[in-house]
């Protein structure tokens, strides 16, 4: 087969022919500004930087058209001829020539790169040829150019010549560091270079298959398809078998089988993010991390044979496996425990699509799950002990998971992979969670009988893997097991459940874990109570041990509601805790359970995270659920929400007599001094004193209140 193209750089094109950006093209669209052209635009430049630094050759593929007497027409390629025709001309500015001719020529090469039948973009590539000693460092390159006195603000309103200054900010940014000679790199070492077709050659049309090839494409290179030549030549470099491999399968049974099946048209840019993610957990593993920040991470070249082999395995094993969801599906579960499966506690557990898919987004946490995945998968041996070990390593190490971690973090998962003995080694995750993992371990050892029933506890949402709150061993863990599972597994009052949990728990005392300042956190909800469960400071984890396992360990001889109704006769009515305990609606309104308490009848159940939110005063909520229907009418519920301070809390409002809670009882505040309000107010005061309802020590407040409102109201049940 002769397929007819040679290797040229940019500079033996000029020396051969004009370069003629016709008619037919679109706009310079690598200078657009978009999110995604900017990361191309990125990533493009940063793998031009990376390869001229390290004097790695570098091929942008296909660039053909047809030739013209001196003139080249090119019909695909434009976009990187223009991002060449930059690049050298930047090359220039930094270049030292030996004499003012030798500049000259190379100046007069580039006045050879034009968009003719665009008046504005052709003025513009001549004007910028002739520029000389435009670069200053400390001014961005575009502002350097436009205040020229030659430069036409005309020019600006072409996205031609605005998309070219773009891409020539890009490129100092990028370069203005560099301490090689650029120029010397492109133009004599030869460094980046493209296979150049010219189709109006006679062996051209001889080449039936090239032509298949190139006209079947129909439409400029991707950014994928730069990105598999870049890779082809890296792996030719590797090894030669894995080159053809590749090369055999790449466009073949892999992007049919796999990608295409999957995503249609989407298809490159699903290949593209695998292979950019192998790529990033290699220079993760490398610690190659040169850039400033993690978007900065997806850059090319960081290949070797161990990646190359991890990416063509795992490439080999979905060709075997196209139905990605049916393959983790026999890994993972979805939000419940199962035999020889792995919880994820998420809807999507189809890792491989979702860290790939063009259109998602993989969380720090499921990138480590699919790295885990990956490398079993290269090690031929899926082994969900390990990935559950992992699991919970990821799931409770959020302060971790830091980017700066990261090179850590992925070689202790790939230790784990190797061998579930080299647990002993980790050290980067949460040192809680890395400790009861050891624990785990060596208590499974020793109980293999009771494995599975420690699995199905770790796989509850309340736990997440995390069992520091549960006092178990091989005497107790069974019964805890059957008690909690009846309560949270697969059961669909499971958030009532979890409200009976924290009130029943304050019976045996005050769990509440400290948040900041005044605030503490309480169980209103199931996650609430994972909330506490997971993360109780070390102050506050052995009271939540103690109080959670306790009345586990008593719901095997009574009822959850029989425990609550004893505390409740036998809890002081002078205190927060016999509130808490049996008014659920006390904490009701707070999202995360948050409580701001300054003393016990003055605190702000928070919908927020601070008094900057709404707020309400749990006693009048508390009130006001208890009060008939008819009456929370005429109340309204404005009253309820408060913003700013503890002071400022809104009273309970009733033909002009302000309600709030104090220490002792109540304040009636009297608002009004009309004859009909103050003979009312005459037979109310005489159960005050200096304004206040006291209610004695032995009386439930929320109940003297709402009796005080219904005989306001002169309510008859």
């Amino acid at each position: 087969m002769n397929e007819t193209f040679n290797t040229y750089t940019f500079i033996e094109i000029l020396n051969k022919w004009n370069i003629i950006i016709p008619v037919i093209q679109r706009d310079y669209a690598q200078g657009r500004i978009d999110e995604k052209t900017n990361k191309i635009r990125d990533n493009f430049i940063e793998s031009v930087k990376y390869n001229l630094n390290n004097n790695n050759s570098m091929t942008l593929d296909f660039v053909y058209g047809k030739t013209e007497g001196l003139d080249f027409i090119p019909l695909d390629g434009q976009q990187r001829l223009t991002t060449l025709f930059l690049l050298h001309w930047y090359s220039i500015q930094k270049h030292s020539f030996g004499n003012e001719d030798e500049r000259n020529n190379v100046v007069s090469l580039l006045g050879k790169f034009s968009y003719k039948t665009r008046e504005s973009a052709s003025r513009f590539c001549l004007f910028l040829a002739n520029l000389k000693e435009i670069i200053q460092t400390d001014r961005k390159l575009s502002e350097q150019i436009e205040t020229n006195k030659n430069f036409s603000t005309i020019w600006k309103n072409d996205p031609t010549v605005s998309g070219m200054l773009v891409m020539l900010d890009e490129i100092q940014e990028k370069f203005l560091d560099f301490k090689e000679d650029l120029y010397e790199l492109l133009a004599n070492k030869k460094l980046i270079t493209f296979q150049f077709l010219d189709m109006n050659s006679k062996s051209f049309k001889q080449s039936d298959s090239l032509y298949i090839k190139m006209n079947a494409r129909g439409r400029p290179l991707t950014d994928f398809e730069i990105y598999k030549a870049n890779f082809e030549d890296k792996l030719d470099k590797i090894d030669s078998t894995l080159r053809s491999e590749f090369s055999r399968k790449i466009d073949g049974s892999w992007q049919n089988k796999i990608f295409w099946k999957k995503y249609g048209e989407k298809s490159d840019d699903a290949f593209l993010n695998f292979f950019e993610l192998i790529e990033l957990y290699e220079r993760v593993l490398s610690n190659d991390t040169n850039e400033q920040t993690q978007d900065d991470f997806y850059k090319i070249n960081a290949w070797n044979k161990s990646s190359a082999l991890l990416l063509m395995n795992c490439l080999n094993f979905f060709e075997t496996h196209t139905n990605t969801e049916s393959f983790f599906k026999t890994i993972f579960s979805l939000d419940n425990y199962e035999t020889n499966k792995v919880c994820l506690f998420q809807k999507d557990i189809d890792l491989f699509d979702l860290c790939i898919n063009p259109e998602k987004r993989a969380d720090i946490k499921n990138s480590i799950m699919f790295f885990a995945v990956l490398n079993m998968i290269q090690n031929n041996s899926i082994d969900t002990y390990k990935l559950r070990i992992i699991r919970n390593l990821a799931w409770n190490s959020e302060n971790e998971l830091r980017f700066n971690n990261w090179h850590e973090l992925f070689t202790e998962v790939k230790l784990i992979c190797s061998d579930v003995n080299n647990l002993t080694k980790v050290k980067k995750f949460n040192t809680n969670q890395i400790n009861e993992e050891k624990e785990k371990f060596a208590f499974i050892s020793n109980n293999k009988q009771l494995k599975e029933t420690l699995f199905e506890l770790e796989d509850l949402s309340i736990f997440k893997g995390h069992l520091t709150a549960l006092s178990y061993n091989d005497k107790n863990l069974k019964e805890l097991h059957d008690t909690i599972i009846s309560y949270f597994s697969n059961n669909p009052n499971s958030n009532q459940n979890a409200i009976l949990f924290g009130r029943a728990m304050l019976s045996y005392g005050d769990y509440a874990e400290y948040y900041s300042d005044t605030k503490w956190k309480y169980v209103n909800s199931e996650q609430s109570l994972a909330a506490i469960l997971h993360d109780a400071s070390k102050d506050t984890k052995d009271g939540i041990n103690k109080t959670f396992t306790r009345l586990t360990m008593d719901l095997g001889k009574s009822t959850i509601e029989s425990i609550i109704n004893n505390a409740v006769n036998n809890s002081s009515k002078d205190g927060y805790i016999y509130y808490y305990i049996k008014y659920p609606e006390m904490l009701r309104k707070s999202k995360k359970g948050l409580m701001q308490w300054e003393e016990n009848f003055k605190m702000a159940c928070l919908t927020g995270e601070t008094l900057r939110g709404w707020w309400y005063d749990p006693y009048l909520y508390t009130v006001y659920k208890h009060l008939p229907a008819e009456i929370q009418e005429t109340l309204g519920t404005k009253f309820l929400k408060n913003l700013g301070y503890l002071d400022d809390c809104k009273p309970l409002t009733i033909n002009n007599c302000e309600i709030l809670p104090v220490g002792s009882g109540w304040r009636i505040t009297r608002k009004s001094n009309t004859v009909e309000y103050q003979k009312q107010f005459e037979i109310l005061n005489k159960k005050l004193k200096d304004g206040v309802l006291i209610v004695p020590k032995d009386v439930d407040r929320i109940e003297c209140c709402c009796s005080l409102i219904k005989e306001i109201y002169n309510w008859k049940e």
